[in-house]
């Protein structure tokens, strides 16, 4: 059975319109469809071309990118749950990663007639539901709402500022709505637009982004002045899709941004935008002033000395940052770092607690509150996107799921109906009706986890330590019972009972650096002689004579008492000894010495007899009942998967390192234990633990994917097995590569690997190419009963001290850069990438 709880999260539907960007015409009609519809304003017009026009080819990162890709980047970063085209190109066969094409008619049917829209929420139940909420009784401050009146000149610019309804709808709402809105009309032009977009003013494109908040992962870039060509559809399309990402964007006309106005509203924008981190008093919030693609970087330039924008006077601090490129929306591993990534719609959420379900989970769908009871039949009006929390005592659920089209949903679980789909935050249900209860199958996370990564053309299979893994996550109990072995002396304690001898592992790595050494320098003979030496440690350290067998009750509970003394809520050693019995860790039998060969065996309560075998001598005997105190003494021995040797082959670091993702971040989690890939016939390489993580729980829903090397106490990360983690990440760009050991400290070998790699993605990442984040855990994190930051309480005064710095929030690329300072002597990220770009600056400069 399962338990846990799910998380429902209600957004609009989300529609991406597809035009040629030569076709006015085509995205004046999708600015008019998006202008009846609710969270229209997050809906992106995407640029089709067969060849990229010449204001494009000027775009250094723009024009090598090939015409398909970009179209593919667009629509997976905006991952928007339908396709429409429209115009020139609406008939074309587009590839539009598996996702469906609707038509503008399946849209606007029913709106005339049933007072919404076929696909999604309509503008007339937003205004309805205004009305009854803020225009039924009289205010003191009624709203002020405005349609203004747009000339024909420019009014693909107007649009797409203020929404425009379609012509049959316009007169609707100017019958209906003009008078208990009190709705004006002023005359709009280049000169005055700017005093409509006041906060105060209500009009059609602000009402439909109405009760949905926008959620962004960053506040970096996030207020921008756009400086623009009013008559340029590439400027236009770009600047409808820079607002669509949850950017707050005004346009700034360069037809009149010599104006006094412009200037003055400009200048009112920037103050507003400035301000100090509440994290991090050092870091300042920013306007960002953005060259339009369609402008001369000299007609930029002089706006700015017409703005004449003074540093703040309290702080010193530049009140605007100034960006000359457009950012990379379409480019999957560089939008993040553009501050080009998509947000997160919230309208409202919903959790619901799982008690003992089966394989399904049952959920009612969570509709907006303003919403017409009934809609047009069959057609998705609403989506939910669906969080699992859960925790099952036989197999480990898929808590996330990854990005994908049709074929993976059928292949992981049988979501391949229309109501579902695996966006990038995972799953989503796009209902039907306003009154519905949903069936959710609960797949295998290992299913979902190798489904995903087959799909990007890999062979994937569990290994047997990955079988283990999961045979240990049983015994267990689920994700939710790593807890409890992560504990050091816990760990120390079963390696001692299954024959792992520390100090021949730590021997048998010395011996091996010698060896290298030696033959480094020639000396073959003395090399060949330490390589036989360390065949004889080999041996040594699995002899089964090494195992100090079994352990007795009052020496195991000792144990236990040592181990749990330091925990920051100390337990109770026969309880926490209940648990490890109750979990199958240990098994209790007794110790008898036999009277003939005079050799001590353990015999387990099933083998206690009145006549008993030595496994030694073969002989029976009599087991000493007239001496059971003396001679028969109570004792354990490990069971099952926790009575395998080098610590249940590698499994328990691996399972610990998993626990700090799922426990210590409390995040969502999608696992595979142990597996190789292999691909295009190359060597198969095992990855210790892969997953697919989300730090929902915080506020950041993004889908990382992570593969971890996880070494216990003696083993080292080397040069393979970090090559060939750069490698698997090189080819899943954006991944994040964990490094993971018991250890509390790394030896100068492997800092110098791990430096050299992190040293690679930063100069990757300050070239804005690919690059991977790397994440450095240690026996501080994994063995602490607290997440981050508290887990570095325990650690050296220079750990303390960066901690002070991090905050839970933050998310997981601030995570890896604490790491990287604590462990490998990075410098913080921000502070680096501020000196590249002041010496770059500095160089220009000299050049000039």
């Amino acid at each position: 059975m399962a338990k846990g709880n799910l998380n429902i999260t209600l957004r609009p539907i989300k529609i991406a319109f597809l035009v040629d960007i030569s076709d006015t015409k085509a995205i004046l009609e999708a600015i008019s469809i998006n202008s009846i519809l609710w969270g229209g304003i997050y809906n992106p017009v995407i640029p089709v071309f067969d060849r990229k026009p010449k204001i494009l080819s000027q775009d250094v990162l723009f024009k090598h990118e090939k015409n398909d890709s970009i179209l593919k980047g667009y629509i997976n970063a905006f991952d928007p749950d339908f396709v429409v085209q429209l115009g020139k190109i609406a008939v074309q066969n587009l590839d539009i990663g598996g996702r469906e094409r609707i038509t503008p008619n399946d849209i606007l049917s029913g709106l005339k007639k049933e007072g919404t829209v076929g696909y999604g929420v309509g503008i007339f139940e937003i205004l309805n539901h205004f009305y009854e909420k803020e225009l039924k009784f009289e205010r003191k401050n009624p709203p002020n709402v405005v349609k203004p009146r747009l000339p024909k000149r420019g009014r693909l610019f107007f649009s797409s500022i203020f929404g425009e309804l379609p012509k049959e709808i316009d007169e609707i709402v100017t019958d209906n709505y003009t008078k208990p809105f009190n709705i004006k009309t002023p005359i709009c032009s280049l000169n005055n637009y700017h005093e409509l977009l006041t906060k105060d003013k209500l009009f059609v494109r602000r009402f439909t982004g109405m009760y949905i908040d926008a959620i962004r992962r960053s506040h970096f870039d996030r207020d921008i002045l756009y400086f623009m060509d009013a008559n340029s559809n590439v400027d236009i399309i770009d600047f409808w899709n820079l607002r669509a990402l949850g950017l707050r964007v005004v346009p700034i006309a360069k037809q009149v941004s010599n104006t006094e106005g412009i200037k003055k509203f400009a200048s009112q924008f920037i103050d507003y935008s400035f301000g100090q981190s509440r994290f991090n008093p050092q870091i300042y919030y920013t306007a960002t002033i953005q060259k339009g693609r369609s402008v001369l970087e000299k007609d930029l330039q002089d706006f700015l000395k017409f703005l004449d924008i003074k540093p703040d006077s309290a702080s010193g601090q530049p009140k605007i940052s100034v960006r000359y490129w457009y950012p990379r929306i379409w480019d999957e591993w560089a939008r993040d770092k553009d501050g080009a990534g998509g947000c997160d719609l919230q309208a409202d959420t919903l959790q619901k607690d799982l008690l003992d379900t089966d394989n399904n989970a049952d959920f009612k769908v969570l509709p907006p509150k303003f919403i017409n009871e009934f809609g047009v039949p069959g057609t998705p009006r609403f989506a939910n996107e669906v969080e699992l929390k859960m925790y099952s005592d036989k197999n480990v659920i898929a808590e996330v799921m990854p990005q994908g089209d049709q074929h993976l949903a059928n292949k992981i679980g049988g979501y391949g109906i229309n109501e579902w789909r695996l966006s990038k935050n995972g799953l989503v249900y796009l209902s039907d009706y306003v009154d519905w209860t949903v069936r959710l199958p609960l797949p295998e996370a290992e299913t979902v986890f190798l489904s995903w990564i087959e799909s990007m053309g890999w062979k994937a299979k569990i290994s047997a330590a990955g079988q283990v893994g999961k045979q240990l996550i049983k015994h267990m109990g689920g994700l939710g019972g790593i807890g409890t072995i992560a504990n050091e002396e816990i760990i120390n304690l079963l390696g001692k009972l299954t024959g792992q001898n520390r100090i021949l592992s730590s021997l048998l790595t010395k011996v091996g650096k010698l060896e290298k050494t030696l033959k480094s320098s020639g000396n073959t003979t003395d090399a060949q002689l330490l390589s036989e030496f360390m065949e004889d440690v080999e041996d040594a350290k699995n002899a089964a004579e090494l195992k100090e067998g079994p352990i007795l009750h009052e020496k195991l509970l000792a144990e236990i008492s040592k181990a749990t003394s330091n925990a920051k809520f100390p337990k109770d050693p026969k309880r926490y000894l209940k648990r490890l019995i109750d979990i199958n860790m240990f098994k209790i039998g007794v110790k008898v010495q036999c009277p003939i060969c005079q050799k001590h065996s353990w015999y387990s309560l099933k083998e206690l007899d009145y006549e008993m075998e030595c496994p030694k001598c073969i002989e029976k005997f009599a087991p000493p009942m007239h001496s059971p105190k003396d001679e028969m003494q109570w004792s354990y021995r490990p069971f099952g998967p926790f009575s395998l040797p080098n610590l249940a082959s590698g499994s328990y670091s691996v399972l610990i390192t998993l626990r700090f993702f799922s426990e210590l971040l409390r995040g969502a989690v999608t696992p595979s234990m142990s597996f190789t890939l292999e691909k295009d016939n190359t060597k198969p390489q095992e990855v210790d633990l892969g997953l697919i993580f989300s730090w929902s729980k915080f506020g950041n829903s993004e889908v990382v994917p992570i593969f971890a090397e996880c070494k216990s106490f003696w083993d080292k990360f080397d040069e393979t097995g970090i090559s060939n983690l750069e490698i698997l990440g090189q080819q899943i760009p954006g991944s994040l590569l964990v490094f993971s050991t018991f250890r509390r400290k790394l030896e100068k070998e492997e800092l110098d690997l791990l430096k050299a790699l992190v040293a690679r993605n930063r100069k990757n990442r300050k070239a804005r190419k690919p690059y991977n984040q790397i994440l450095i855990l240690t026996g501080t994190e994994l063995f602490s009963e607290d997440g981050p930051p508290e887990c570095w309480e325990s650690g050296t005064d220079e750990h303390k001290k960066i901690a002070k710095l991090y905050d839970r929030y933050q998310g997981i690329d601030r995570l890896c850069d604490v790491t990287q300072q604590m462990y490998l002597g990075f410098k913080p990220w921000d502070d680096e990438i501020r000196e590249f770009y002041e010496a770059k600056k500095a160089k220009r400069d000299k050049k000039n």
